[in-house]
């Protein structure tokens, strides 16, 4: 049995509502609860239109069954900030966004340093996938709320500065005392 899928970065307004309304379906009764889910869709949106953020998503019979969104970090433009990696449950153990990964790795780790991203900590399915994709955790802090911790992890892309960047990352987004 053959299975079709395509693959690639939006590239209509028809795609870009598609993705919104598959994000607003699955985040809004997501059991991690970021606060202000519903603003920060609508800025997704706008960013996304505009070019500031970038989508990427597998598609099967024109429904998104993953996608990974991501820009440049807004305080550190030398590292690419990944803001949303999602499968559908059924496609789950298919490592669809670890291909959409590499595909965004191989074109955009030529114009950053590194890749950053956070998960919740009692997230562990997430924390699993970043690890399997390369990502290193530098620590925890409270970026979302003071109830639940978000682990942050980094990929240098450049292994001559890994060293250099994971510990400029953590003083950063973890304070000094880390």
């Amino acid at each position: 049995m053959a299975i079709e899928f395509c693959i690639g970065k939006l590239d209509s307004s028809k795609e870009l509502k598609i993705l919104m309304d598959y994000l607003s379906k699955t985040m809004l009764d997501e059991k991690y609860g970021y606060p202000k889910v519903g603003d920060w869709l609508m800025k997704s949106e706008f960013e996304i239109d505009l070019g500031y953020k970038k989508a990427w998503v597998f598609w099967k019979n024109e429904r998104i069954v993953s996608n990974f969104l991501y820009q440049k970090h807004k305080e550190f433009s030398n590292f690419l900030e990944i803001k949303n990696i999602r499968t559908v449950e059924e496609y789950k153990r298919r490592l669809l966004s670890a291909f959409l990964w590499s595909q965004i790795e191989h074109e955009e780790s030529k114009n950053y340093d590194a890749a950053i991203v956070d998960t919740r900590s009692s997230n562990l399915e997430m924390k699993s996938l970043l690890l399997h994709l390369g990502f290193k955790p530098i620590g925890e802090n409270f970026l979302y709320d003071n109830k639940n911790p978000d682990t942050i992890f980094i990929k240098p892309f450049n292994k001559k500065t890994d060293v250099g960047i994971i510990c400029k990352s953590r003083e950063f987004f973890l304070g000094s005392e880390s």
